[in-house]
């Protein structure tokens, strides 16, 4: 076919925005039917006469978009459903209009991963993807109470502004609560931020320039890299062994890109379900104090031991200020409550108040003040220990269950704490196919290729047990082995 021309006078658009564009006509118009292999990048930088990064910025962010399709080792396709999103991104002249996104929206697009990390079912029966805590009605109901109060008493402050920093009550439980951990700190030191997410953005827009080295264990949460590539770093993973980081590969890595930050979760490790061993603690605190980098320690499920003999925090054993702590109410408590904080020096938390500020005025006052009335009258402990309960008895049925209906050859981490367990297949096993197949059966996997930043780990499954009751976990895993016997 005759593929389209580039204009290269001065008040043209960049030459990948032109790309991406008349490919999108040819697509809505009918040119480039489903199911059209397009040429390699390579191939049609030259037939264009362009640089071959701007096919390929194209490609990613039509890829991104769902446009196209790349398939391992055969290339690039039309996806079926693209004349549908074509259509619904034109307006009534036919035409596309496509912002001149940033370099590192660009990089974003190309590279980070979309959630949902599952298969989207409906009507799932066995939901082992998402980590979400239980939902306890004794503190649901508690919960409820605490709202009406601040309500009858003090409607006008909870329902107007409030201090960027977050609800000063709040912010003074949260700091008490932290130094019972072993953190020593005081409300000056504690920001409230929606979780876990929004406070690690707010530290990579601190820190990072544009091209500076950013680390995270590998598997990692997917949301931690795009984050982080959000401000232009360049991400890196770290191998995760049986207690933690690699030391030796962390070590030559900082030693020769000088990371800005890492990111690590010391207990209950998501997906892995890992716990930091005290030797590799000490190594990474020794690299940071070294060489200058933070650490960003996520804590979103250190109060889910379930022999209740907690671990202390990573911060607790931070002596030059060099680890950033964030915590999370929507992993302890509800997962829609998005209310979290970070625990910092008092110099990063008023240049972190200020970043916020500027996209975030405040967060809710009412549901602060909610919050704190909650902890305050000690229902949050008592909430925890109930659902330490609930989640033992369930993290239990899923190995029982797992011991009767996985084959030989399948292994999984039944984890002390946290709400999950990794699951490992035999070599060759792609866990995105038995993610689709257990998704047929009605039951929710999530697959491990996701959560590396390499496409690695694509023999391995996260499943939850947080939201399903005792009987459902062992339906749901008869489901999942079922899947597993026919493809292993």
């Amino acid at each position: 076919m005759s593929w389209f021309s580039i204009d290269r006078s001065a008040r043209s658009a960049a030459i990948h925005s032109q790309i991406h564009e008349d490919l999108l006509g040819l697509i809505a118009n009918g040119a480039l039917p489903p199911g059209t292999r397009l040429p390699s990048s390579r191939a049609l930088a030259e037939t264009l006469g362009v640089s071959r990064n701007a096919v390929v910025d194209a490609y990613d962010t039509l890829t991104a978009r769902g446009v196209l399709e790349a398939r391992p080792k055969s290339g690039t396709y039309v996806k079926d459903s693209a004349r549908e999103i074509v259509s619904d991104g034109r307006d009534n002249s036919g035409y596309y209009h496509q912002p001149e996104l940033s370099a590192p929206a660009r990089l974003l697009l190309s590279t980070g991963t979309r959630r949902p990390i599952w298969p989207d079912v409906p009507a799932a029966k066995y939901n082992f993807g998402p980590l979400i805590p239980p939902m306890d009605e004794l503190s649901i109901e508690r919960f409820r109470s605490c709202v009406n109060s601040v309500l009858v008493n003090d409607a006008e402050q909870a329902l107007g502004y409030d201090e960027s920093e977050g609800y000063a009550p709040f912010r003074r439980w949260v700091a008490s609560y932290m130094n019972a951990r072993g953190v020593e700190c005081s409300e000056e030191n504690i920001l409230i931020v929606a979780g876990y997410q929004q406070g690690l953005a707010l530290v990579a827009r601190a820190l990072l320039d544009p091209a500076d080295t950013a680390l995270v264990e590998d598997p990692t949460f997917p949301d931690t890299p795009n984050a982080l590539r959000l401000y232009g770093a360049t991400v890196q993973g770290i191998p995760l062994g049986e207690t933690g980081p690699d030391v030796g590969v962390l070590t030559e890595v900082v030693s020769s890109r000088r990371p800005k930050l890492i990111c690590v979760t010391p207990l209950w490790q998501n997906p892995t379900g890992i716990v930091m061993s005290r030797g590799i603690r000490k190594a990474l605190l020794a690299l940071a104090e070294q060489y200058g980098f933070i650490i960003v320690e996520d804590g979103f499920t250190d109060e889910f031991c379930y022999s209740g003999r907690l671990i202390p925090p990573l911060s607790a054993e931070d002596r030059c200020c060099r680890v950033v702590y964030v915590g999370s109410m929507s992993k302890l408590l509800f997962g829609g409550l998005r209310l979290g904080w970070v625990v910092a020096s008092k110099a990063l938390v008023r240049v972190l108040t200020l970043i916020k500020q500027a996209s975030m005025l405040c967060h809710s006052p009412l549901l602060q003040a909610a919050c704190h009335q909650f902890c305050e009258l000690g229902y949050l402990e008592n909430h925890i220990v109930r659902v330490r309960k609930i989640l033992s008895v369930r993290r239990d049925a899923m190995v029982r269950a797992m011991e009767e209906y996985f084959p030989d050859g399948v292994t999984w981490r039944a984890a002390e704490g946290g709400l999950s367990t990794w699951v490992t297949l035999p070599r060759g096993v792609d866990s995105d196919q038995v993610a689709a197949e257990c998704a047929k059966g009605g039951a929710i996997v999530a697959p491990g290729r996701p959560f590396s930043l390499y496409g690695r780990a694509t023999n391995n499954l996260r499943m939850s047990y947080s939201l399903c009751h005792e009987d459902t976990i062992r339906e749901g895993v008869k489901v999942v082995g079922d899947v597993l016997k026919r493809m292993t």
